[in-house]
């Protein structure tokens, strides 16, 4: 009776311990998971952009993605090809923003014409009163305007703090609401490169690059590419 109970009571403390550690492995974990929600996404620019099963020009071919292919989960990036989920992919033939359609000179026109009936609708069809407000209610927004900082500022503080994960979410914040706001895209980069991704950081800013003249950024990217310290 005594060794039945003996063997109930340590294995009952088995199961707590295998509980608890199995608990704290979970936690752990959720820890150190890589976070998914502070990636630039990227889009696939070609007609078709082969999936290779190694980042060389000789690798097989695995699969093929099709122009504005949307690619938002990659790993790191090696010898000019990107580590996706499901492969690699040249670097080259990507853009962070998906290709538009070259409309003809008919389409562009139609597109014109559309555009100014709209704008007419809405002059002919303007309110014939004006909203007024007090100059105690306009001073109060102004002031509560003020106090509320930017999510640019914001990162800022975050850059100076050190807190580069922060920082990379509030630039990403203030590149929805201006994306040709080259400070959030030069504190993305420089968030990027300091946690230790300097390959990525690279390609972003050799992406916005192509499409937009920045001094700053520039030297920024040479700066990244000697592996200097920024």
């Amino acid at each position: 009776m005594i060794k039945t109970a003996l063997l109930c009571a340590l294995s009952g403390i088995m199961l707590i311990l295998a509980g608890s550690f199995g608990d704290f492995k979970t936690t752990q974990d959720s820890r150190i998971a890589p976070s998914k929600h502070n990636k630039l996404c990227f889009f696939v620019q070609s007609s078709t952009l082969n999936v290779r099963n190694a980042p060389s020009l000789e690798a097989k071919i695995i699969h093929q993605l099709p122009q504005n292919s949307k690619i938002c989960e990659y790993f790191e990036t090696h010898n000019g090809f990107l580590h996706t989920q499901e492969g690699w992919i040249a670097t080259k033939y990507l853009n962070l923003e998906p290709k538009k359609p070259n409309y003809t000179r008919d389409s562009a026109l139609a597109l014109q014409n559309h555009s100014n009936t709209i704008l007419n609708y809405q002059v002919s069809n303007k309110p014939k009163f004006k909203l007024t407000s007090t100059t105690k209610n306009s001073t109060s927004i102004a002031q509560n305007q003020k106090s509320m900082q930017s999510p640019i500022m914001q990162a800022r503080a975050a850059m100076d703090n050190q807190n580069y994960t922060r920082a990379k979410n509030l630039a990403l914040r203030a590149n929805l609401a201006n994306p040709k706001d080259s400070e959030s895209w030069e504190i993305f980069a420089k968030s990027t490169y300091l946690e230790g991704n300097p390959e990525e950081a690279i390609l972003i800013l050799q992406n916005f690059l192509r499409q937009n003249n920045n001094k700053d950024l520039t030297n920024l990217l040479k700066q990244m590419q000697q592996g200097q310290k920024i």
